[in-house]
């Protein structure tokens, strides 16, 4: 089973400020599991899924070398 990413690790892997990943999370724009009441963990292939399907159309999205 793939393991989550906490925000730190996901604000690193996309090059983003942690509240950047706040912000798109509740939003809805990036995937999220919530856990208790207020804990959010990523799984990193959602996250390049949701990085690719919203690009713009002919985009090239390539994620970070440590991504």
């Amino acid at each position: 089973m793939e393991p989550f990413l906490t925000v730190r690790e996901a604000a690193e892997a996309l090059r983003l400020s942690r509240s950047r990943i706040y912000q798109l999370a509740t939003a809805g724009l990036l995937p999220v599991h919530q856990i208790g009441q207020g804990k959010l963990l990523f799984r990193r292939s959602e996250l390049e899924e949701a990085l690719t399907k919203r690009a713009p159309s002919g985009t090239r999205v390539s994620a970070p070398s440590r991504f």
